[in-house]
Protein backbone atom coordinates (compact mmCIF):
# COMPACT_ATOMS: atom_id res chain seq x y z
CA UNK A 1 0.00 0.00 0.00
CA UNK A 2 1.02 3.33 -1.23
CA UNK A 3 -1.39 5.78 -1.21
CA UNK A 4 -3.91 7.08 2.01
CA UNK A 5 -6.19 9.34 2.32
CA UNK A 6 -8.89 9.88 4.51
CA UNK A 7 -12.51 12.09 3.76
CA UNK A 8 -13.87 14.78 5.68
CA UNK A 9 -16.61 11.80 6.86
CA UNK A 10 -13.65 9.97 8.54
CA UNK A 11 -13.58 7.25 5.66
CA UNK A 12 -9.95 6.01 4.72
CA UNK A 13 -9.55 5.76 0.83
CA UNK A 14 -5.75 3.16 0.16
CA UNK A 15 -4.12 2.57 -2.98
CA UNK A 16 -2.57 -1.24 -3.56
CA UNK A 17 0.38 -0.79 -5.30
CA UNK A 18 1.79 -4.72 -5.33
CA UNK A 19 -0.23 -5.73 -8.21
CA UNK A 20 -1.67 -8.29 -7.18
CA UNK A 21 -5.40 -9.19 -7.89
CA UNK A 22 -7.61 -10.08 -5.25
CA UNK A 23 -7.25 -13.72 -6.63
CA UNK A 24 -3.43 -13.91 -6.25
CA UNK A 25 -3.17 -13.38 -9.82
CA UNK A 26 -0.86 -11.13 -11.39
CA UNK A 27 -2.20 -7.29 -12.80
CA UNK A 28 -1.13 -4.21 -14.36
CA UNK A 29 -2.80 -1.75 -12.46
CA UNK A 30 -2.77 -0.48 -8.50
CA UNK A 31 -6.39 -0.91 -6.54
CA UNK A 32 -8.35 1.48 -4.97
CA UNK A 33 -9.96 0.41 -2.16
CA UNK A 34 -11.94 1.86 0.87
CA UNK A 35 -12.03 0.91 4.46
CA UNK A 36 -14.34 0.54 6.87
CA UNK A 37 -13.53 2.07 9.84
CA UNK A 38 -14.61 0.31 12.31
CA UNK A 39 -13.63 -3.47 11.23
CA UNK A 40 -10.57 -2.00 9.72
CA UNK A 41 -11.74 -4.10 6.66
CA UNK A 42 -10.92 -2.91 3.14
CA UNK A 43 -14.39 -3.26 0.48
CA UNK A 44 -13.48 -4.11 -2.97
CA UNK A 45 -10.58 -3.20 -4.66
CA UNK A 46 -11.10 -1.12 -7.81
CA UNK A 47 -8.49 -1.01 -10.67
CA UNK A 48 -7.18 2.31 -11.71
CA UNK A 49 -6.94 2.82 -15.21
CA UNK A 50 -7.16 6.20 -17.17
CA UNK A 51 -10.30 4.76 -18.59
CA UNK A 52 -8.46 2.69 -20.94
CA UNK A 53 -4.64 2.07 -19.59
CA UNK A 54 -4.15 0.57 -16.37
CA UNK A 55 -2.20 3.26 -14.31
CA UNK A 56 0.92 1.67 -11.54
CA UNK A 57 2.72 3.36 -8.83
CA UNK A 58 0.75 6.28 -7.20
CA UNK A 59 2.91 8.86 -6.46
CA UNK A 60 0.71 10.65 -3.77
CA UNK A 61 -2.69 11.08 -2.82
CA UNK A 62 -5.38 13.66 -1.19
CA UNK A 63 -8.70 14.61 -0.47
CA UNK A 64 -9.84 18.26 -1.03
CA UNK A 65 -11.91 20.54 -2.40
CA UNK A 66 -10.34 22.72 -4.83
CA UNK A 67 -13.32 24.96 -5.91
CA UNK A 68 -14.29 25.34 -1.86
CA UNK A 69 -18.10 24.24 -3.30
CA UNK A 70 -18.07 22.37 -0.46
CA UNK A 71 -17.69 18.64 -2.44
CA UNK A 72 -14.29 16.67 -1.54
CA UNK A 73 -12.78 15.08 -5.07
CA UNK A 74 -10.04 12.12 -4.90
CA UNK A 75 -6.88 13.77 -5.79
CA UNK A 76 -3.78 11.37 -7.18
CA UNK A 77 -0.59 11.78 -8.94
CA UNK A 78 0.86 9.42 -11.41
CA UNK A 79 3.23 9.60 -13.86
CA UNK A 80 1.77 9.56 -17.39
CA UNK A 81 4.94 9.45 -19.07
CA UNK A 82 6.15 12.85 -19.00
CA UNK A 83 6.48 13.38 -15.28
CA UNK A 84 3.96 13.61 -12.52
CA UNK A 85 0.23 14.64 -13.42
CA UNK A 86 -2.12 15.48 -10.91
CA UNK A 87 -5.66 13.99 -11.26
CA UNK A 88 -8.60 13.02 -9.86
CA UNK A 89 -9.93 9.52 -9.45
CA UNK A 90 -13.41 8.20 -9.52
CA UNK A 91 -14.44 6.21 -6.27
CA UNK A 92 -16.76 4.31 -8.39
CA UNK A 93 -14.50 3.57 -11.70
CA UNK A 94 -11.24 3.91 -10.54
CA UNK A 95 -11.04 6.03 -13.95
CA UNK A 96 -8.40 8.61 -12.95
CA UNK A 97 -9.05 12.21 -14.96
CA UNK A 98 -5.81 14.69 -15.40
CA UNK A 99 -5.96 18.05 -14.48
CA UNK A 100 -3.80 19.98 -17.15
CA UNK A 101 -1.54 18.02 -18.83
CA UNK A 102 1.02 17.57 -16.16
CA UNK A 103 2.84 19.65 -13.29
CA UNK A 104 5.41 21.16 -15.18
CA UNK A 105 8.02 19.19 -12.61
CA UNK A 106 9.96 17.57 -15.90
CA UNK A 107 10.36 13.75 -16.68
CA UNK A 108 12.45 12.85 -14.06
CA UNK A 109 10.85 14.62 -11.10
CA UNK A 110 8.62 12.31 -8.08
CA UNK A 111 5.98 13.49 -5.89
CA UNK A 112 6.55 12.04 -2.91
CA UNK A 113 3.80 13.06 -0.90
CA UNK A 114 0.94 15.53 -1.08
CA UNK A 115 -1.61 17.54 1.26
CA UNK A 116 -4.58 20.17 0.64
CA UNK A 117 -4.08 23.03 3.42
CA UNK A 118 -7.04 24.08 5.39
CA UNK A 119 -7.83 26.93 3.11
CA UNK A 120 -6.91 29.54 0.61
CA UNK A 121 -3.06 29.82 -0.66
CA UNK A 122 -1.91 32.11 -3.53
CA UNK A 123 -4.38 31.04 -6.09
CA UNK A 124 -7.43 32.90 -4.54
CA UNK A 125 -10.95 31.40 -4.09
CA UNK A 126 -9.36 27.49 -4.11
CA UNK A 127 -8.31 25.41 -1.52
CA UNK A 128 -4.36 25.41 -1.47
CA UNK A 129 -2.14 22.39 -2.54
CA UNK A 130 1.06 21.15 -1.66
CA UNK A 131 3.25 18.60 -2.90
CA UNK A 132 6.99 17.36 -1.89
CA UNK A 133 8.95 16.35 -4.74
CA UNK A 134 12.41 15.39 -5.80
CA UNK A 135 12.91 17.46 -8.92
CA UNK A 136 15.20 14.77 -10.59
CA UNK A 137 15.11 11.24 -9.27
CA UNK A 138 18.35 10.34 -11.27
CA UNK A 139 20.74 12.59 -10.21
CA UNK A 140 21.74 11.30 -6.56
CA UNK A 141 20.60 14.01 -4.38
CA UNK A 142 17.66 13.11 -2.13
CA UNK A 143 16.51 16.80 -1.54
CA UNK A 144 12.84 17.45 -1.30
CA UNK A 145 11.57 20.76 -3.23
CA UNK A 146 8.24 22.31 -1.41
CA UNK A 147 6.14 23.58 -4.13
CA UNK A 148 2.46 25.17 -4.22
CA UNK A 149 0.39 23.62 -6.81
CA UNK A 150 -3.03 24.82 -8.63
CA UNK A 151 -5.50 22.28 -7.74
CA UNK A 152 -7.41 23.48 -10.76
CA UNK A 153 -5.29 24.15 -13.43
CA UNK A 154 -3.37 21.36 -12.17
CA UNK A 155 0.63 22.89 -12.67
CA UNK A 156 2.79 23.44 -10.03
CA UNK A 157 4.73 26.73 -9.23
CA UNK A 158 8.53 27.28 -8.19
CA UNK A 159 10.05 25.38 -5.32
CA UNK A 160 8.94 27.60 -1.92
CA UNK A 161 12.56 28.82 -0.91
CA UNK A 162 11.20 29.58 2.47
CA UNK A 163 7.51 29.27 3.56
CA UNK A 164 6.87 31.80 5.51
CA UNK A 165 3.39 33.27 7.32
CA UNK A 166 1.54 36.51 6.87
CA UNK A 167 3.59 38.12 8.95
CA UNK A 168 6.69 37.03 7.11
CA UNK A 169 7.88 34.75 9.84
CA UNK A 170 9.64 31.68 8.85
CA UNK A 171 7.20 28.19 8.95
CA UNK A 172 10.05 24.93 8.94
CA UNK A 173 8.45 21.60 7.23
CA UNK A 174 9.77 18.67 8.78
CA UNK A 175 8.15 15.19 8.03
CA UNK A 176 8.94 11.21 9.14
CA UNK A 177 8.38 8.14 7.23
CA UNK A 178 7.07 4.70 8.75
CA UNK A 179 6.87 1.37 8.08
CA UNK A 180 4.93 -0.20 10.87
CA UNK A 181 3.61 0.65 14.19
CA UNK A 182 0.52 2.90 13.21
CA UNK A 183 -0.36 5.64 15.37
CA UNK A 184 1.79 4.56 18.04
CA UNK A 185 5.04 4.45 16.52
CA UNK A 186 3.80 7.88 15.03
CA UNK A 187 2.80 9.27 18.72
CA UNK A 188 6.36 7.84 20.09
CA UNK A 189 8.20 9.88 17.09
CA UNK A 190 6.08 12.86 18.31
CA UNK A 191 7.85 12.46 21.39
CA UNK A 192 10.84 12.59 20.92
CA UNK A 193 10.33 15.69 18.78
CA UNK A 194 8.88 17.16 21.77
CA UNK A 195 11.82 16.21 23.79
CA UNK A 196 14.36 17.78 21.01
CA UNK A 197 12.72 20.87 20.55
CA UNK A 198 12.02 21.75 24.79
CA UNK A 199 8.19 20.80 24.51
CA UNK A 200 8.72 18.01 27.14
CA UNK A 201 9.06 18.41 30.58
CA UNK A 202 7.32 15.50 33.17
CA UNK A 203 5.46 15.52 36.39
CA UNK A 204 7.98 14.46 37.87
CA UNK A 205 10.48 17.09 37.08
CA UNK A 206 7.57 19.52 37.77
CA UNK A 207 7.20 18.03 41.13
CA UNK A 208 10.79 18.65 42.39
CA UNK A 209 10.26 22.44 41.69
CA UNK A 210 6.64 22.40 43.04
CA UNK A 211 5.81 19.39 46.06
CA UNK A 212 2.34 20.20 45.65
CA UNK A 213 2.05 18.60 41.65
CA UNK A 214 2.40 15.29 44.05
CA UNK A 215 -1.00 16.26 45.55
CA UNK A 216 -2.17 16.71 41.82
CA UNK A 217 -1.54 13.04 40.59
CA UNK A 218 -4.29 10.86 40.78
CA UNK A 219 -6.84 13.29 42.42
CA UNK A 220 -10.05 13.59 41.79
CA UNK A 221 -11.10 17.23 40.27
CA UNK A 222 -14.05 18.35 42.63
CA UNK A 223 -16.20 21.61 41.46
CA UNK A 224 -18.54 22.11 44.35
CA UNK A 225 -19.87 25.22 45.21
CA UNK A 226 -20.39 24.96 49.05
CA UNK A 227 -18.38 26.79 51.10
CA UNK A 228 -17.90 24.67 53.74
CA UNK A 229 -15.56 22.41 51.70
CA UNK A 230 -13.54 21.47 54.94
CA UNK A 231 -16.55 19.26 56.36
CA UNK A 232 -16.87 18.05 52.16
CA UNK A 233 -13.36 16.06 51.98
CA UNK A 234 -13.79 14.73 55.58
CA UNK A 235 -16.71 13.15 54.23
CA UNK A 236 -14.57 12.52 50.52
CA UNK A 237 -11.96 11.07 52.38
CA UNK A 238 -14.19 8.97 55.20
CA UNK A 239 -15.51 6.86 52.12
CA UNK A 240 -11.80 6.66 50.59
CA UNK A 241 -11.35 9.57 48.02
CA UNK A 242 -8.77 10.10 49.20
CA UNK A 243 -6.75 11.98 46.90
CA UNK A 244 -8.70 15.81 45.84
CA UNK A 245 -8.22 18.66 43.49
CA UNK A 246 -10.96 21.32 45.15
CA UNK A 247 -10.93 23.60 42.15
CA UNK A 248 -13.60 26.59 44.07
CA UNK A 249 -12.30 29.55 45.24
CA UNK A 250 -12.68 29.76 49.26
CA UNK A 251 -11.89 31.57 52.14
CA UNK A 252 -8.88 31.88 54.16
CA UNK A 253 -9.59 29.82 56.63
CA UNK A 254 -11.14 27.16 54.50
CA UNK A 255 -8.32 26.92 52.12
CA UNK A 256 -5.98 26.71 55.47
CA UNK A 257 -7.97 23.53 56.48
CA UNK A 258 -7.78 21.90 53.29
CA UNK A 259 -3.99 22.29 52.89
CA UNK A 260 -4.03 20.43 56.48
CA UNK A 261 -5.65 17.79 54.73
CA UNK A 262 -3.46 17.14 52.20
CA UNK A 263 -5.99 18.71 49.40
CA UNK A 264 -4.98 20.69 46.36
CA UNK A 265 -6.45 24.12 46.63
CA UNK A 266 -7.20 26.05 43.28
CA UNK A 267 -9.35 28.64 42.30
CA UNK A 268 -10.50 29.72 38.90
CA UNK A 269 -8.86 32.46 37.06
CA UNK A 270 -8.51 34.09 33.47
CA UNK A 271 -6.62 36.97 31.61
CA UNK A 272 -8.62 37.02 28.33
CA UNK A 273 -12.44 38.71 29.29
CA UNK A 274 -12.68 42.08 29.92
CA UNK A 275 -16.65 43.64 30.17
CA UNK A 276 -16.86 46.80 29.88
CA UNK A 277 -17.65 48.41 33.57
CA UNK A 278 -20.47 50.71 31.69
CA UNK A 279 -22.38 47.34 31.38
CA UNK A 280 -22.30 46.05 34.52
CA UNK A 281 -25.72 47.60 35.99
CA UNK A 282 -27.06 45.57 32.72
CA UNK A 283 -25.74 42.23 33.48
CA UNK A 284 -27.10 39.03 35.57
CA UNK A 285 -23.51 38.93 37.27
CA UNK A 286 -20.59 40.89 37.61
CA UNK A 287 -17.19 38.22 37.50
CA UNK A 288 -14.55 39.66 40.07
CA UNK A 289 -11.74 37.94 37.46
CA UNK A 290 -12.36 39.65 34.61
CA UNK A 291 -9.77 42.17 33.63
CA UNK A 292 -11.96 44.85 32.97
CA UNK A 293 -9.57 47.66 33.65
CA UNK A 294 -8.36 46.79 30.12
CA UNK A 295 -10.90 49.00 29.14
CA UNK A 296 -9.71 52.25 30.54
CA UNK A 297 -5.91 51.43 30.34
CA UNK A 298 -6.21 50.75 26.37
CA UNK A 299 -4.99 47.12 26.77
CA UNK A 300 -7.87 45.24 24.80
CA UNK A 301 -6.97 43.68 21.74
CA UNK A 302 -8.10 45.18 18.49
CA UNK A 303 -8.41 43.42 15.07
CA UNK A 304 -7.33 43.98 11.59
CA UNK A 305 -10.81 45.92 11.01
CA UNK A 306 -9.75 48.47 14.02
CA UNK A 307 -13.11 46.80 16.59
CA UNK A 308 -12.18 45.28 19.52
CA UNK A 309 -12.00 41.80 19.80
CA UNK A 310 -15.01 40.17 20.96
CA UNK A 311 -14.91 37.56 24.04
CA UNK A 312 -17.34 35.52 26.02
CA UNK A 313 -20.79 36.56 26.02
CA UNK A 314 -22.24 37.75 29.40
CA UNK A 315 -26.36 37.79 29.64
CA UNK A 316 -28.25 40.26 30.77
CA UNK A 317 -30.71 41.34 33.08
CA UNK A 318 -33.39 41.10 30.13
CA UNK A 319 -32.06 37.68 28.50
CA UNK A 320 -29.85 39.76 25.49
CA UNK A 321 -26.04 39.02 25.82
CA UNK A 322 -23.37 41.17 25.55
CA UNK A 323 -20.03 40.57 24.52
CA UNK A 324 -16.46 40.80 26.59
CA UNK A 325 -13.59 42.86 25.33
CA UNK A 326 -10.62 40.69 24.92
CA UNK A 327 -7.74 41.51 26.74
CA UNK A 328 -4.39 41.63 24.35
CA UNK A 329 -2.08 38.80 25.04
CA UNK A 330 0.93 41.04 25.15
CA UNK A 331 -0.50 42.46 28.22
CA UNK A 332 -1.81 39.66 30.73
CA UNK A 333 1.37 38.97 32.26
CA UNK A 334 1.58 42.54 34.03
CA UNK A 335 -2.05 41.70 35.26
CA UNK A 336 -1.40 38.49 36.81
CA UNK A 337 1.31 40.19 38.64
CA UNK A 338 -1.03 42.77 39.85
CA UNK A 339 -3.63 40.02 40.97
CA UNK A 340 -1.61 36.58 42.06
CA UNK A 341 0.76 38.01 44.82
CA UNK A 342 -1.82 40.17 46.34
CA UNK A 343 -4.38 37.31 47.14
CA UNK A 344 -1.82 34.88 47.92
CA UNK A 345 -0.92 37.19 50.97
CA UNK A 346 -4.19 36.35 52.59
CA UNK A 347 -5.61 33.37 50.58
CA UNK A 348 -2.67 30.23 50.22
CA UNK A 349 -4.14 28.08 47.54
CA UNK A 350 -1.61 25.94 45.93
CA UNK A 351 -2.99 25.82 42.88
CA UNK A 352 -4.53 28.15 40.28
CA UNK A 353 -7.03 27.10 37.35
CA UNK A 354 -6.16 29.85 34.14
CA UNK A 355 -8.92 29.34 32.06
CA UNK A 356 -9.08 30.06 27.96
CA UNK A 357 -5.72 30.49 27.57
CA UNK A 358 -4.55 26.81 26.03
CA UNK A 359 -8.49 26.91 24.43
CA UNK A 360 -8.23 30.37 22.52
CA UNK A 361 -5.95 30.55 18.92
CA UNK A 362 -3.12 32.92 18.96
CA UNK A 363 -4.37 36.14 17.86
CA UNK A 364 -2.84 39.61 16.23
CA UNK A 365 -3.46 42.78 17.76
CA UNK A 366 -3.45 45.60 15.74
CA UNK A 367 -3.40 48.58 18.60
CA UNK A 368 0.00 50.75 17.76
CA UNK A 369 0.51 50.83 21.47
CA UNK A 370 0.87 46.63 21.96
CA UNK A 371 1.06 45.31 18.37
CA UNK A 372 1.26 41.44 18.06
CA UNK A 373 2.07 38.90 15.69
CA UNK A 374 -0.16 35.24 16.28
CA UNK A 375 3.69 34.07 17.17
CA UNK A 376 3.98 36.53 19.44
CA UNK A 377 -0.01 35.78 21.24
CA UNK A 378 1.63 32.29 21.94
CA UNK A 379 4.92 33.56 23.45
CA UNK A 380 2.74 35.78 26.02
CA UNK A 381 0.56 33.31 26.71
CA UNK A 382 3.23 30.45 27.35
CA UNK A 383 4.90 33.64 29.77
CA UNK A 384 1.34 34.25 31.66
CA UNK A 385 1.37 30.08 32.40
CA UNK A 386 4.87 30.23 33.16
CA UNK A 387 4.89 33.11 35.79
CA UNK A 388 1.81 31.33 37.56
CA UNK A 389 3.74 28.08 37.60
CA UNK A 390 7.37 28.66 38.24
CA UNK A 391 6.97 32.48 39.30
CA UNK A 392 4.19 31.65 41.64
CA UNK A 393 5.59 28.40 42.74
CA UNK A 394 1.61 27.27 42.02
CA UNK A 395 0.47 24.20 40.24
CA UNK A 396 -1.20 25.38 37.42
CA UNK A 397 -4.19 23.91 35.05
CA UNK A 398 -5.65 25.20 31.96
CA UNK A 399 -8.42 24.68 29.89
CA UNK A 400 -8.43 22.14 26.97
CA UNK A 401 -5.14 22.14 25.90
CA UNK A 402 -2.28 22.24 23.55
CA UNK A 403 1.12 21.14 24.00
CA UNK A 404 3.25 24.45 23.49
CA UNK A 405 2.21 24.91 27.39
CA UNK A 406 3.04 21.62 28.85
CA UNK A 407 6.50 22.81 29.97
CA UNK A 408 4.43 25.18 31.99
CA UNK A 409 1.02 23.69 33.22
CA UNK A 410 0.12 20.15 35.54
CA UNK A 411 -3.11 19.49 34.22
CA UNK A 412 -5.17 20.54 31.23
CA UNK A 413 -9.54 20.09 32.00
CA UNK A 414 -10.81 19.76 28.55
CA UNK A 415 -8.08 17.39 27.07
CA UNK A 416 -9.97 14.30 27.52
CA UNK A 417 -13.28 15.71 26.43
CA UNK A 418 -13.17 16.43 22.38
CA UNK A 419 -14.02 19.81 21.80
CA UNK A 420 -16.62 19.28 19.07
CA UNK A 421 -18.67 16.06 21.01
CA UNK A 422 -19.27 17.96 24.53
CA UNK A 423 -22.56 18.32 25.02
CA UNK A 424 -24.56 21.66 24.01
CA UNK A 425 -23.66 24.46 26.14
CA UNK A 426 -21.18 22.72 28.39
CA UNK A 427 -19.10 25.65 29.31
CA UNK A 428 -22.03 27.80 30.55
CA UNK A 429 -24.99 24.73 31.61
CA UNK A 430 -22.50 22.93 33.92
CA UNK A 431 -24.00 21.96 36.77
CA UNK A 432 -27.44 20.82 35.58
CA UNK A 433 -27.44 16.63 35.21
CA UNK A 434 -28.94 15.79 31.71
CA UNK A 435 -30.59 11.66 31.08
CA UNK A 436 -30.11 12.01 27.32
CA UNK A 437 -26.72 11.43 25.46
CA UNK A 438 -26.53 13.70 22.51
CA UNK A 439 -25.56 11.03 19.99
CA UNK A 440 -22.47 13.01 18.97
CA UNK A 441 -21.50 12.39 22.81
CA UNK A 442 -22.19 8.64 21.93
CA UNK A 443 -20.37 8.20 19.34
CA UNK A 444 -17.48 10.09 19.19
CA UNK A 445 -16.82 11.21 22.89
CA UNK A 446 -17.84 8.02 25.14
CA UNK A 447 -18.31 5.56 22.25
CA UNK A 448 -15.21 3.00 22.14
CA UNK A 449 -14.98 2.60 17.83
CA UNK A 450 -12.86 5.93 17.15
CA UNK A 451 -11.20 7.40 20.20
CA UNK A 452 -7.35 7.18 19.79
CA UNK A 453 -4.91 8.05 23.08
CA UNK A 454 -2.76 10.12 20.85
CA UNK A 455 -2.15 12.51 23.44
CA UNK A 456 -1.58 10.36 26.19
CA UNK A 457 0.69 7.62 23.95
CA UNK A 458 2.94 11.63 24.08
CA UNK A 459 2.81 13.43 27.18
CA UNK A 460 0.90 11.16 29.75
CA UNK A 461 3.63 11.40 32.48
CA UNK A 462 4.17 15.17 31.59
CA UNK A 463 0.65 16.51 32.12
CA UNK A 464 -2.64 15.18 33.48
CA UNK A 465 -5.58 15.34 31.34
CA UNK A 466 -9.25 15.31 32.47
CA UNK A 467 -12.39 16.46 31.43
CA UNK A 468 -14.30 19.43 30.70
CA UNK A 469 -16.09 20.77 33.57
CA UNK A 470 -19.15 20.94 31.52
CA UNK A 471 -18.70 17.44 30.52
CA UNK A 472 -17.38 15.68 33.64
CA UNK A 473 -18.02 11.73 34.65
CA UNK A 474 -21.64 12.40 36.40
CA UNK A 475 -22.84 15.10 33.95
CA UNK A 476 -24.85 12.52 31.97
CA UNK A 477 -25.46 9.42 34.12
CA UNK A 478 -26.34 6.64 31.32
CA UNK A 479 -22.65 6.97 30.11
CA UNK A 480 -20.80 7.23 33.70
CA UNK A 481 -19.59 3.81 33.52
CA UNK A 482 -17.92 4.64 30.06
CA UNK A 483 -16.29 7.96 30.95
CA UNK A 484 -14.28 6.26 34.59
CA UNK A 485 -13.49 3.41 32.13
CA UNK A 486 -11.75 5.40 29.51
CA UNK A 487 -9.77 7.49 32.61
CA UNK A 488 -9.07 3.74 33.48
CA UNK A 489 -7.37 3.04 30.71
CA UNK A 490 -6.15 6.55 30.23
CA UNK A 491 -4.34 6.20 33.34
CA UNK A 492 -6.29 9.67 34.23
CA UNK A 493 -8.22 11.03 37.06
CA UNK A 494 -12.19 11.80 37.20
CA UNK A 495 -13.76 14.94 37.43
CA UNK A 496 -17.14 14.93 39.84
CA UNK A 497 -19.48 17.94 40.32
CA UNK A 498 -22.06 17.93 42.54
CA UNK A 499 -24.20 19.68 44.97
CA UNK A 500 -25.67 18.54 48.41
CA UNK A 501 -28.54 16.72 46.78
CA UNK A 502 -26.30 15.04 43.85
CA UNK A 503 -24.10 13.80 46.26
CA UNK A 504 -26.09 12.00 48.66
CA UNK A 505 -28.53 10.49 46.02
CA UNK A 506 -25.17 9.08 44.30
CA UNK A 507 -22.49 8.33 47.18
CA UNK A 508 -22.39 5.35 46.37
CA UNK A 509 -21.53 5.47 42.99
CA UNK A 510 -19.15 8.30 43.37
CA UNK A 511 -17.01 5.81 45.40
CA UNK A 512 -17.11 4.09 42.79
CA UNK A 513 -15.81 6.19 40.24
CA UNK A 514 -13.43 7.26 42.10
CA UNK A 515 -11.69 3.55 42.82
CA UNK A 516 -12.28 2.79 39.06
CA UNK A 517 -10.39 5.77 37.76
CA UNK A 518 -7.99 7.69 40.79
CA UNK A 519 -6.05 4.37 41.52
CA UNK A 520 -4.77 3.92 38.28
CA UNK A 521 -4.17 7.59 37.47
CA UNK A 522 -2.30 7.34 41.05
CA UNK A 523 -0.45 4.41 40.16
CA UNK A 524 0.43 5.44 36.37
CA UNK A 525 0.83 9.09 36.87
CA UNK A 526 3.90 9.24 36.73
CA UNK A 527 4.94 6.83 33.87
CA UNK A 528 4.77 6.99 29.92
CA UNK A 529 1.75 4.94 28.33
CA UNK A 530 3.81 2.95 25.95
CA UNK A 531 1.18 1.52 24.04
CA UNK A 532 -2.30 1.13 23.29
CA UNK A 533 -4.22 -1.53 21.02
CA UNK A 534 -7.35 -3.23 20.06
CA UNK A 535 -8.10 -6.45 21.39
CA UNK A 536 -11.45 -6.81 19.02
CA UNK A 537 -12.06 -5.97 15.34
CA UNK A 538 -14.89 -3.20 16.74
CA UNK A 539 -12.22 -1.70 19.57
CA UNK A 540 -14.70 -2.55 21.91
CA UNK A 541 -11.99 -4.07 23.99
CA UNK A 542 -8.76 -1.97 24.40
CA UNK A 543 -5.54 -2.66 26.35
CA UNK A 544 -2.65 0.52 27.73
CA UNK A 545 0.25 -0.95 29.20
CA UNK A 546 2.43 1.71 31.20
CA UNK A 547 6.38 2.06 31.68
CA UNK A 548 5.98 1.03 35.24
CA UNK A 549 4.51 -2.79 34.40
CA UNK A 550 0.53 -1.39 34.98
CA UNK A 551 -1.49 -2.88 31.77
CA UNK A 552 -4.79 -2.17 32.19
CA UNK A 553 -7.56 -3.83 29.84
CA UNK A 554 -10.82 -2.36 29.43
CA UNK A 555 -14.37 -4.29 27.74
CA UNK A 556 -16.27 -1.31 26.51
CA UNK A 557 -18.43 -4.07 24.38
CA UNK A 558 -22.14 -5.38 25.38
CA UNK A 559 -21.12 -8.84 26.35
CA UNK A 560 -18.03 -10.43 28.25
CA UNK A 561 -14.63 -11.09 26.43
CA UNK A 562 -12.76 -14.23 26.85
CA UNK A 563 -9.17 -13.38 28.35
CA UNK A 564 -6.18 -15.18 27.31
CA UNK A 565 -5.67 -16.64 31.02
CA UNK A 566 -8.86 -18.12 30.60
CA UNK A 567 -10.72 -15.63 32.66
CA UNK A 568 -13.60 -13.77 31.30
CA UNK A 569 -13.70 -9.52 31.58
CA UNK A 570 -17.51 -8.78 31.89
CA UNK A 571 -19.10 -6.17 30.27
CA UNK A 572 -18.28 -2.65 30.90
CA UNK A 573 -15.82 -3.56 33.43
CA UNK A 574 -12.02 -3.31 33.26
CA UNK A 575 -8.84 -5.33 34.70
CA UNK A 576 -6.04 -3.86 36.05
CA UNK A 577 -2.67 -5.78 36.53
CA UNK A 578 0.90 -4.72 38.14
CA UNK A 579 -0.60 -2.18 40.54
CA UNK A 580 2.25 -1.34 43.03
CA UNK A 581 1.68 -1.75 47.01
CA UNK A 582 0.47 1.67 47.96
CA UNK A 583 -0.37 3.09 51.21
CA UNK A 584 -3.76 5.14 51.58
CA UNK A 585 -1.72 8.16 50.70
CA UNK A 586 -1.11 6.57 47.09
CA UNK A 587 -5.04 5.48 46.61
Amino acid sequence: MRGLAISSDGIPAVIDTDHIGPTGSAILSDELAFLDPITRQAGTPIPITDGVNPLSNVQAMAYGDANLDGVQDLYAIYDLGAGPVLGIIDPATGVFTAVGTDLGLGVNARVKAMAFAPGVLSVPNQQGLYIMADPDITDGNATLSLCEVDPVAGTAGAPVASLVDQAGNAVPIGSAFFDGGGYVAMAKRYREYAKKTGLFKTLAEKCKAIPAVDLLVGAVNVWCWDQDAAAWCRELQALGIGRILWSNALPPEQIKALNEMDVLTSRYDIYQDAMNPENFPRLRYVSMEWTSEAWKNGDLMIGADGEWVRGWDVETKDGKMIPCGTLCDRQAVAYAKRRIPLDLETNPYHCRFIDTTTASPWRECYEPKHPMTRSESRRFKMALLQYVSEGCGLVCGSETGHDAAVPFVHYFEGMLSLGPYRIPDAGRDMQRICEDVPEPVAKFQTGHAYRLPLWELVYHDCVVAQWYWGDYNNKLPKVWDRRDLWNALYGTPPMFMFDRKIWDANKDRFVKSYRTAATVARATGYSQMLSHEWLTADHSVQRTRFANGVVVTVNFGDTSFSLPDGTSLPSLDCRTEGLPDSDEKNR
